[in-house]
């Protein structure tokens, strides 16, 4: 005789569309009701770097980090990893933020 509990039984609707899976990952960044200013214009001191990959000009805005902090990817690797896609995706891609606060308090 088998238990009476089986977690599959408990809720067969997780991680399908019918339990709300897929909804809301649009990947965009949050934007402030009160606020106006775009999350870029919200940057505090960056330098701005242009590189050109492919055809495209693309700009990265970096932001220095704190003492003994650093950020996982640099202008060189991303621009490597960006070299990898399709010349006709780049179209669309034309700013690049590598920010140094975390999003809850500097945006």
């Amino acid at each position: 005789m088998r238990s009476g509990w089986n977690p599959g039984r408990r809720n067969r609707n997780v991680g399908t569309k019918a339990h709300g899976h897929g909804e809301n990952n649009r990947l965009s960044i949050p934007e402030s009701w009160h606020e106006l200013k775009c999350f870029y214009e919200k940057l505090s001191s960056f330098v701005s770097i242009k590189r050109r990959i492919g055809t495209h000009d693309i700009t990265f805005l970096v932001e220095p980090t704190q003492a003994n902090w650093f950020h996982v990817i640099t202008v060189e690797d991303a621009c490597k990893v960006l070299a990898q896609l399709p010349q006709q995706d780049l179209k669309t891609l034309e700013l690049i933020v590598i920010a140094s606060q975390p999003a809850s308090s500097a945006y």
